[in-house]
């Protein structure tokens, strides 16, 4: 079919649903019928998120929900519901959980991010109107109605990709919580049809990418403030794969300057298995400080009873030997032992030692007593002295689901 007009775009469209390696391959041509199917399957959404108090951080309770693709006139919809919020714009937060998409619709939405002052960070958006999965005509059609929508807020795996980190860099502030997830690669050259198709190059029309849109990629993440190490790492990061940035990499690009976060307690539902509490943190690690480390607590049934499981991000310096790591909740102290070898955690591949316990049948007591625990690390090494370091953690919200666990480990059931 001839096309009497077109443009032609940058496109940063990896898909990773499920990524496990550090890189991960993006859908080729011959994998997917056509460069529309990102935009057909991932379709850009964006919707008005109400949740409970302190839902989506503290003060937090309402945001803006972009989800999916970043496609032809992504960024007028977006610019049409921050108008919406009128003066209240700025204190509207945006949290974004996209495969990637068009870079220029992203890097205009992350300049009207910038101009309006708004923060922007990386989280799935459960609607109550929807199933788990989210796909059925009557979620569609909340989320489309224009209405405020009753919502979770939750950070687990939730990724920003591709394109995304345009969108992302250009918030005022950023948020990049532990256990989501940034990742990026070299964009390709595509075409956009009258209609807002997007479909391949048209006879080599549009297969070099210009150095113009490489300069401008440039100049961009300048102006956002944001170390140029993150364009190298675009650079080198072919098309076909992923780079999914590391809490180091998070942090030292400045686009999430936060070396020390820590998530409330929550009950993850995995697709199988039962359910589970965890609660989830980054702290900085390492002889100099700099090694920045995401790890977990995880309570779970074991044998009718309840495990505490720790992953702990190991610095560079630690191969998670020679060191004795204990939970204190008060007076009550468990010595955790090791369970596993160092395992990598994707899809980043960040190392963690895995450590367990099985907590004594009266444990509530001391949940109940104690508004903190404490994780504590000691390091013995033959000719050097003794190192210990230790992490506080909030135990607020957890006796609640404690509780639920506890009846639901005791009745060997997996609903929680």
């Amino acid at each position: 079919m001839a096309v009497s007009l077109f443009a032609a775009l940058t496109l940063s469209a990896a898909v990773a649903q499920e990524p496990r390696p550090a890189e991960k391959q993006a859908p080729r041509p011959s994998e997917t019928s056509s460069i529309q199917d990102l935009y057909t399957q991932h379709s850009f959404t964006l919707y008005h998120a109400q949740g409970e108090q302190n839902a989506c951080g503290p003060g937090c309770s309402e945001w803006i929900a972009v989800e999916g693709s970043f496609s032809p006139g992504a960024a007028v919809r977006f610019s049409a519901l921050v108008r919406s919020f009128k003066e209240r714009a700025s204190t509207i937060p945006v949290f974004f959980d996209s495969p990637g998409g068009l870079q220029g619709e992203a890097m205009v939405i992350g300049r009207i991010l910038r101009k309006v002052g708004m923060t922007a960070g990386v989280a799935k958006t459960l609607p109550a109107a929807c199933p788990a999965a989210g796909s059925d005509e009557a979620c569609k059609a909340a989320k489309a109605s224009g209405a405020p929508l009753k919502a979770e807020w939750q950070n687990l795996q939730a990724q920003c990709n591709s394109s995304c980190i345009f969108a992302l860099i250009g918030a005022t502030t950023r948020l990049v919580p532990p256990a989501s997830y940034v990742a990026v690669h070299s964009s390709r050259r595509v075409c956009v049809l009258p209609g807002g198709k997007v479909t391949e190059e048209l006879k080599g029309r549009c297969a070099v990418r210009s150095p113009d849109m490489t300069a401008a990629t440039q100049r961009y993440i300048q102006e956002m403030g944001i170390d140029k190490g993150l364009l190298d790492i675009i650079a080198a990061t072919p098309f076909e794969s992923l780079h999914f940035l590391t809490r180091d990499e998070l942090v030292g690009f400045g686009i999430d300057a936060r070396a020390s976060q820590e998530m409330p307690w929550a009950v993850v539902k995995p697709s199988t298995g039962a359910p589970y509490i965890m609660k989830t943190f980054t702290d900085a690690k390492g002889a100099d400080g700099n090694d920045v480390r995401l790890s977990f607590v995880r309570l779970s049934c074991a044998r009718g009873r309840i495990a505490l499981s720790y992953g702990r991000g190991l610095p560079a310096d630690d191969l998670g030997t020679g060191t004795q790591v204990t939970a204190s909740f008060g007076n009550a102290m468990l010595g955790l032992s090791r369970t596993a070898n160092v395992q990598r955690l994707p899809p980043d591949r960040s190392p963690v030692d895995l450590r367990g316990v099985l907590l004594p049948t009266n444990f509530d007591l001391s949940l109940r007593t104690n508004e903190t625990m404490e994780l504590r690390e000691t390091r013995r090494q033959q000719g050097s002295p003794e190192q210990q370091r230790s992490v506080r953690l909030s135990t607020s919200g957890l006796p609640a689901l404690f509780t639920v666990l506890q009846s639901q480990c005791s009745n060997s059931s997996t609903a929680i």
